[in-house]
């Protein structure tokens, strides 16, 4: 996974760099000065953020470059007090302009206690504490320095920090007037009473919000709906204006809609409950709260996404930049909320801003540690753009990020001093059923007899019986499904590993029964389970069981564009292409700007061809096309996309030159990458060479036809800079020779005594040398011959063709190789460029790089369960090992060795780790479940698929048949007996094999003996 994040990063900085050359916008400078402090390249950072700042004076481009500086100088070679002084300026001259900025403040207590100012770096790291209390490093540094630093939010430590120092609205008007009298008359039982009762309202109200925090924090559906009766309670018995509980409340709500269950109920009180708390008088107290800006804000988006929906994006537009100006108004005014990072993603995300919509959603994510949705909706970002190995990480994350988050909920209802206060407040009946334990319903009375004190200072309270069934019942869920979900999709779209996603789906079902034995599977995480599930089949071409899962995912949620694509995918292979493009415009009518839809619909309509192999769908892919340069502008999808329309259509020219754009976009473009690279092999591929014998001797002979000219000029036109560079080198190589060695000959003459022996020699040597060079001469002149028969159509002499056409060849095998080999390096795990660049080595004759690749390609696609595909490559694996050796029996018996081999591994691998599992059950003591322990059902189909794909692949080579066989009996074998009697017979016929071949060692030997072949 490391290897994995820093070719990610390399990929994010190389990319950015690119763009900073024309463009120091914030999109492009801050993500590129982060990703070089993450990678410690300080000095790195420092430049970019310098040459940003010079066009945008952005806050946080101010706070990277003074973290730059500070980071710049733990280098004992750098100016250290000097580099100090920087970045402490940077920071002070951030807070001028953002005094309530949390990230600067701690900043600047790093940079003080470098500098032994450990006074002003408490002060610092005090403030930043305050308007951050959750994040550790404040807290740790304080408490380093010898500070005794705990939370002090009244909310909670699921309470992210905003509503700090935010004072709650008293209920009770006669409060401060009763508290001044009890502090003078406390023998007056009444003023005493009046005080008691105010502090028990004002800690229920406490204990309410804390516990409905906790359920929300974990963005379960179960912990939703358990918050809404919590906050009710609130606004029912304690205060119906109450601004937090509205407040949360209309989250909640907006939340369970969104993520969960699509009623109207549930966005019916998003509306009312946003609609009461504007409504509550509390509009000073509001406009100090983050996520309130962030409901205001949510709303907005909520409308223009309607309008989206409904077609009108130039109003939906117009109500996203209103939005985000709003969001980027109050932002500076209000200290940082995880809400209002999700907000301001999906509104930007809205706008097509996905660079800037990402680094919202990731700082939601780092903010909002305790809720795996804002993890889960970064990770979600990458998915719509195509990013997938980012999203399987983040997904990853989001996942481990909910069980995290459980724990900390139970540690927190666990909590024994918070049974002692807050907690105690709840009032059972209402939510854990009619019990109602004594203790838990603590009165004023109780106050009061437990001393006159507790009721002045409300600090002590008497002590109370915590109800078990509190812990219990407001438990939260271990998992986060959707996450899971999410993590196998990103998977399937990569197309890189598809055993490994069908075991993801299998595995995320298996979770989901738990999930839901829990109570805990909503409609929408079940809609979506059977989404996954109709991926999978489709994916194994069961289009049967595809359409059934799809059908029960589209009867829960129609309102999910995915949804339809797939429905429309698997219309589209089974040649109802009609139906399809009806359900692909149900689908990118819902999601206009989810790239992912566009890519399927384009290369699903390209399925449509007619007899002649042309598209009969060219006008709806235009379609797609034109919507995808009019909501995305004209970026590498666009262009990879036409170029695979022209394509079809036999321009293939055309094609080219589109690839070549959308590479221009992005050159680790996978698809346009390969695509490059195989048109160059497919269209070489007539005008490669044979093998003729002359005499004793064997010579190349490129078999070049006059309808080849066009072609074989568009190659010259294509490399013509290339290859006259390559004869220039050449002929300077030889004059560099022949000037060293005349240099020789003149040193050699200056001698006394001369050796004429030696001067022969270096004659001899020199007049090699300019024989060359007049030989590379002679082929720069026939170069220009050459192209003039073909402009001429006049056929060139053979020796040319043979010289020219080997220069060009080998001008396009490197062309088509850089192709090849970028895409391979876009996606390491994907087999297809491993099979291209082993095609390229065998169609060169280099068999034993062929085999290295080929070898490669073949374990790729049957990790991918691409039998087909594995099929193929196996055929041509043992080619090439046949071809490679001198001798064709020396040949036939190391292809027979290869595959040998590889049959073994595969059969050992899953024999030991049954094995495992069965020595697990022991160790368990589970006798009984050892010895009914078998593999799984897909565990075998696999191997047998397996050996009969390496069956049919070595049956059609007569010295390989009789392995062919052996492998089919193997497979029928496993089938019948199992792995563990397959390997003993596989092991035992070793054995003889070996035997047989100790006694009579020509028998190994299949084929004809003493054939030869050329290397």
């Amino acid at each position: 996974m490391a290897d994995q994040l820093a070719a990610t990063l390399q990929k994010d900085v190389e990319e950015l760099e690119q763009l900073l050359r024309n463009d120091a916008s914030p999109e492009v400078f801050l993500p590129l000065a982060e990703a070089y402090i993450r990678r410690g390249f300080p000095q790195e950072a420092i430049r970019v953020c310098q040459k940003g700042l010079k066009n945008n004076e952005h806050p946080k481009g101010r706070l990277l470059l003074a973290r730059a500086f500070f980071d710049a100088s733990a280098d004992f070679k750098a100016p250290k007090t000097a580099l100090l002084k920087k970045a402490l300026h940077e920071v002070d001259d951030l807070l001028n302009k953002e005094p309530n900025n949390w990230e600067a403040h701690s900043l600047r207590g790093d940079i003080l206690v470098e500098q032994d100012d450990l006074q002003g770096a408490k002060d610092a790291l005090k403030k930043a504490h305050q308007l951050n209390p959750h994040h550790p490093h404040a807290r740790m540094l304080l408490k380093s320095l010898g500070e005794d630093i705990e939370i002090q939010d009244e909310y909670g430590p699921f309470y992210i920090n905003t509503e700090l120092g935010v004072p709650v609205p008293q209920t009770d008007s006669i409060f401060k007037t009763v508290r001044d009298a009890s502090i003078f008359f406390l023998v007056i039982f009444s003023g005493v009473w009046l005080y008691a009762q105010n502090a028990i309202h004002e800690k229920k109200i406490r204990a309410l919000v804390i516990l409905a925090r906790t359920q929300q924090a974990t963005a379960a559906y179960s912990n939703l709906k358990k918050a809404i009766p919590v906050y009710k309670k609130v606004l029912e018995t304690l205060d119906p204006v109450h601004p937090f509980a509205l407040m949360h409340l209309t989250e909640v709500h907006y939340s369970i809609w969104d993520q969960h269950e699509r009623t109207d109920a549930y966005y019916q009180g998003f509306r009312d409950y946003f609609t009461k708390l504007q409504a509550s008088g509390s509009r000073d107290l509001l406009d100090q709260l983050a996520p309130y800006h962030a409901l205001r804000a949510l709303v907005a988006y909520d409308s223009a996404r309607k309008k989206q929906l409904d077609g009108k994006f130039d109003e939906a537009d117009k109500d996203l930049k209103n939005a985000n100006d709003y969001i980027n108004k109050w932002v500076p005014e209000v200290a940082i909320h995880p809400r209002l990072n999700w907000v301001h993603g999906l509104v930007a995300e809205g706008l097509r801003q996905d660079r800037l919509a990402r680094a919202n959603f990731k700082r939601a994510a780092e903010i909002g540690w305790n809720n795996p949705y804002f993890r889960y909706r970064y990770a979600y970002s990458y998915l719509r753009s195509r990013k997938f190995q980012d999203a399987h990480g983040q997904f990853k994350s989001a996942s481990e990020q909910g069980q995290q988050n459980a724990g900390n909920v139970q540690g927190e209802l666990a909590d024994r001093s918070k049974q002692k206060n807050a907690y105690c407040w709840i009032n059972p009946p209402s939510l854990l059923g009619n019990s109602a334990p004594r203790g838990l319903e603590l009165t004023t009375l109780d106050l009061l007899q437990d001393a006159a004190n507790a009721a002045l200072e409300a600090v002590t309270v008497p002590k109370c019986s915590f109800h078990p069934a509190l812990q219990t019942f407001y438990a939260a869920h271990n998992h986060y499904l959707m996450a899971d979900i999410g993590d196998a999709l990103a998977v399937f779209d990569a197309g890189v590993g598809m055993s490994a996603a069908f075991q993801m789906v299998r595995d995320t079902l298996k979770l989901a029964e738990t999930v839901k034995k829990d109570g805990d599977l909503s409609p929408h995480n079940e809609a979506w389970l059977h989404y996954l599930e109709a991926k999978m089949y489709w994916h194994q071409n069961d289009l049967t069981k595809a359409q059934a899962s799809i059908e029960k995912a589209l009867k829960i949620a129609n309102y999910e564009g995915y949804f339809f694509g797939l429905q429309a995918m698997i219309l589209a292979r089974q040649k109802k292409f009609d139906e399809a493009w009806t359900n692909f415009q149900k689908a990118l009518g819902l999601e206009p700007y989810v790239l992912q839809i566009y890519y399927d619909g384009v290369l699903s309509m390209l399925e449509a061809l007619d007899a002649n192999g042309k598209p009969t769908k060219a006008d709806k892919v235009e379609e797609l096309l034109g919507k995808i340069k009019q909501n995305f502008g004209e970026q590498d999808a666009f262009f990879y996309l036409s170029g695979e329309l022209s394509e079809k259509k036999g321009d293939v020219e055309k094609a080219d030159e589109l690839w070549g754009k959308a590479l221009e976009k992005d050159y680790e473009h996978y698809e346009a990458n390969l695509a490059r690279g195989i048109l160059r092999l497919k269209r070489a591929k007539k005008l490669r060479p044979t093998t003729e014998k002359k005499g004793k001797k064997e010579e190349k002979v490129y078999p070049l036809e006059k309808e080849d000219f066009p072609l074989v000029l568009g190659y010259i036109k294509l490399y013509d800079k290339k290859l006259r560079e390559k004869f220039k080198k050449r002929n300077d190589d030889w004059k560099q020779l022949i000037e060293k060695w005349e240099k020789r000959l003149k040193d050699e003459a200056a001698k006394t005594p001369r050796n004429p022996g030696i001067e022969k020699k270096v004659k001899e040597r020199i007049k090699e040398y300019q024989d060359g060079l007049k030989a590379s001469e002679e082929d720069v002149a026939t170069y220009e011959e050459f192209q003039k028969d073909l402009k001429a159509e006049n056929m060139p002499k053979k020796k040319i063709i043979n010289l020219q056409m080997a220069n060009i060849l080998e001008a396009l095998d490197e062309d088509a190789g850089a192709f090849i080999e970028q895409a391979m390096q876009t996606r390491p795990g994907s087999a297809e460029p491993r099979f291209w660049v082993g095609s390229l080595w065998h169609s060169n004759q280099r068999w034993a790089d062929a085999q290295g690749h080929f070898d490669v390609a073949i374990s790729g696609y049957l990790r991918d369960l691409d039998y087909d595909n594995a099929k193929k490559t196996s055929k041509l694996l043992a080619e090439t090992i046949i071809k490679g050796e001198k001798e064709e029996s020396d040949g036939i018996e190391r292809a027979t060795n290869t595959f040998k081999q590889k049959a073994a591994m595969l059969i050992r691998q899953e024999v030991v780790k049954f094995q495992a599992e069965k020595a697990q059950f022991m160790a368990q003591g589970k006798v009984a479940d050892a010895e009914k322990h078998k593999p799984k059902p897909e565990t075998i189909e696999t191997v047998v698929r397996t050996l009969k794909m390496y069956s049919e692949a070595l049956a059609e080579f007569e010295g390989l048949k009789e392995t062919a066989e052996q492998f089919k009996g193997d497979a029928e074998t496993v089938e019948k007996e199992g792995l563990e009697k397959t390997w003993d017979k596989m092991q035992a016929r070793a054995r003889e094999e070996a035997a047989n071949k100790e006694k009579d060692p020509k028998k190994g030997k299949k084929g004809k003996k003493g054939k030869k072949r050329k290397r």
